[in-house]
Order: C-alpha cells, then structure tokens, then sequence
C-alpha cells in the first residue's frame, strides 16, 4: 500500500500531536506520583485516554478508547 503525500502529512501531524499530548500527561503524571492514569482524549475529543508509566525510566504508553485514534509507547 502507497501512500499519498497527503496521506504521509496527515499521518506524521497526528503522530506529532500525540507525542505533544503523551509528553504533557507523562510530566504531569510524574508531577502527582501517578503510575496510572485517564483523561479526555483531545485528540478526537470523544474518547478517554488510559495511560501509564513503565519500569524504571517511566516510559509512557498511552491509548485512546477510540478506534484508530492513537495508541503509542515511548
């Protein structure tokens, strides 16, 4: 499967927001000594991201309830 520049544009924008918004929720999760935690996607603006910090170095994984809207590990 090819995809379009735009297509490629589109797929690199979200990622970029996503990594913005995990970034965001990583910090604040480390600021009140949260392991795990969810918030309202802003993203879709419909689901409910889950989110937590992984062994020693805090690594983040988050998903979104939503189908295809982002599911990304640090």
């Amino acid at each position: 499967m090819t995809l379009t520049v735009e297509e490629k544009d589109a797929f690199f924008a979200k990622a970029i927001k996503g990594i913005g918004v995990a970034m965001k929720m990583k910090k604040s999760m480390l600021s009140k000594g949260l392991r795990v935690a969810r918030a309202h996607c802003p993203l879709c603006e419909g689901g409910m991201l889950s989110a937590v910090l992984a062994g020693r170095r805090d690594h983040i994984h988050i998903q979104c309830s939503t189908p295809g809207c982002i599911a990304l590990m640090e």
